[in-house]
């Protein structure tokens, strides 16, 4: 974090003095941090140019706020975001974008820094199903793949906690619910070939876990031993 501190006041320091660069037009980046703050991502799209794209903002945690800072380039803003981090009641840094500017509209948008991790709306979802059930459900410690974003909802009782690493096409899915009368019980991993992937399902403390391990074309390039490791480091 310090680093990152360090570059933007870098970039401050080094904005000649007031008048002496022309500032672009901000009209686009206003109605883009509106946008931003509003938690409408495909509208602060609409925003860029044919051909510029918005990074994935791959947290859930609300924006706070938004920056608009000058930049060393002509024709460039800088937008640092913070995000309202619910569990600490504080704020954090989200982003840092790098935009340029050209007659009032931004034409590219480079990320300088992503401060998202996606592992808190896991953190989100797990403490909400806690909440209304009073139940603790496990989940990993470690992965077979990083992470890029997690899909969390709770349908009823069960609760479903999807892991995705997008580079490689692919997902980790545990779901989890209270155990019933009469419920199968499936002794390590089995092959579902049509998904491509390996499952396996087990119960602990009460309630029922299915985890599944896949990707999106390939069995082969799942692993039974990735699902055990992953299954050995629930808590």
């Amino acid at each position: 974090m310090k680093w990152i501190i360090s570059l933007v006041m870098a970039m401050l320091l080094l904005v000649p003095a007031h008048g002496a660069v022309a500032m672009p037009k901000q009209e686009a980046v206003d109605q883009m941090i509106n946008a931003l703050l509003r938690h409408k991502y495909d509208l602060a799209q609409s925003y860029l140019a044919n051909g510029a794209r918005m990074p994935e903002i791959r947290e859930d945690s609300p924006i706070l706020q938004v920056e608009g800072l000058p930049s060393t380039k002509i024709g460039h803003r800088i937008l640092i975001g913070y995000f309202r981090d619910e569990a600490f009641n504080s704020s954090r840094m989200a982003f840092i974008w790098d935009l340029t500017i050209k007659q009032d509209r931004i034409i590219r948008l480079d990320a300088l820094y992503d401060g998202a991790n996606p592992l808190v709306n896991e953190n989100k979802v797990v403490r909400d199903y806690r909440n209304r059930f009073d139940r603790h459900v496990m989940v990993p410690g470690q992965f077979p793949f990083e992470v890029h974003k997690v899909r969390g909802e709770i349908k009823g009782q069960r609760i479903a906690l999807q892991y995705v690493d997008d580079a490689n096409d692919r997902f980790l899915l545990i779901q989890a619910e209270p155990v019933q009368p009469g419920m199968p019980i499936m002794d390590g991993p089995k092959p579902l070939k049509a998904k491509g992937s390996l499952e396996s399902r087990f119960q602990k403390d009460g309630m029922q876990y299915m985890v599944t391990l896949g990707h999106k074309r390939w069995l082969s390039h799942v692993k039974a031993e990735g699902l055990g490791d992953v299954i050995a480091s629930m808590k």
